[in-house]
């Protein structure tokens, strides 16, 4: 009889912890489903570099599309000067050339350079293969700050560096605070699809 009594005390206790949740469910911990991956485009280019201001990009083997083929350093930067959204200044070789970042793949627009052919002033590099990776799959969705692998692919070549990036447990992706994408979440769990 005691036993019975303690399987039923047992038993009882298990379905009071699924109704709580203890069991999963709204207060499961959430985790990122999978990666972010993006070709970049009209529509998405502005705001996934936005997230990337400050942040600097080293191709060791140089950019085809720059035509450089020693290291070349890639920033993202604010604006210059009497223009809008983004910019950028690239630098090899002791050379320079900063410009405006405009999308539809990636739009590098040359307004200033000492670099003596190539990268003048006047001239905009298009990068067909403009593409983003931020390895997401398996990170908390739990709004912290982690340091998370992301990949900026030109034309073939690829850096990738540690980023601070925030999963909110929506899904909602922010990189420096900024906003950056979503991506799909599920229960730490793990049995149900995500988001």
């Amino acid at each position: 009889m005691k036993r019975v009594l303690l399987l039923a005390a047992i038993l009882s206790s298990a379905t009071f912890l699924v109704s709580c949740g203890g069991g999963g469910g709204e207060d499961s911990t959430m985790v990122a489903a999978e990666n972010f991956e993006a070709s970049v485009d009209a529509t998405n280019g502005a705001k996934l570099f936005k997230a990337l201001v400050g942040e600097s990009f080293t191709y060791d083997n140089g950019v085809p599309d720059f035509e450089t083929t020693t290291a070349t350093q890639v920033d993202i930067v604010d604006a210059p000067a009497n223009a809008e959204g983004l910019g950028f200044r690239i630098s090899s070789d002791g050379n320079e050339a900063t410009g405006s970042l405009e999308f539809g793949s990636c739009i590098f627009r040359i307004t200033g350079s000492n670099y003596p052919s190539r990268l003048v002033v006047g001239t905009f590099k298009r990068v067909r293969d403009c593409r983003i990776r931020l390895n997401t799959a398996g990170a908390l969705a739990d709004g912290t700050v982690k340091r998370l692998p992301i990949t900026v692919t030109l034309r073939g070549r690829s850096v990738t560096k540690l980023v601070n990036v925030r999963i909110a447990a929506n899904g909602t992706i922010l990189i420096n605070s900024v906003l950056f994408g979503e991506c799909k979440v599920r229960p730490i769990t793990g049995t149900t699809g995500g988001a």
